[in-house]
């Protein structure tokens, strides 16, 4: 197991417990559900954002480590029968919808990385 302390810019803080063979996005969602927010970014103490689908190995944490949790504001368009939510930092696209205005992107969901900005 691994200890991570995440703050929120309130200060308000959670100490959490992850196991070491954990990604970050399973320690982000944890952070979210303790902390009562969501779409959260975790930074480290010397600035680095964490991508969620990197190990907590990877990613360079150690037992006792402090991060900051950055709320993201998401991104919502839509078309006349269909919606896509963007949550930035996240590499996450959500559509839903009728299937042939854009509500199913899951032909191209490996397509979808490093996207900066939904337009419909």
């Amino acid at each position: 197991m691994i200890h991570v302390h995440v703050a929120l810019p309130s200060g308000h803080s959670e100490k959490l417990s992850v196991m070491k063979s954990s990604k970050v996005e399973d320690l982000r969602t944890l952070a979210e559900k303790s902390l009562g927010r969501r779409f959260l970014t975790l930074v480290t103490a010397g600035g680095r954002v964490l991508n969620p689908i990197e190990s907590l190995e990877s990613a360079g944490l150690q037992d006792e480590d402090q991060l900051s949790a950055l709320s993201q504001k998401v991104g919502l368009m839509a078309t006349s029968g269909a919606f896509a939510l963007w949550c930035p930092g996240d590499e996450r696209i959500l559509t839903w919808g009728d299937q042939e205005l854009g509500g199913d992107s899951s032909e191209v969901r490996d397509q979808l990385i490093g996207v900066q900005q939904l337009q419909a």
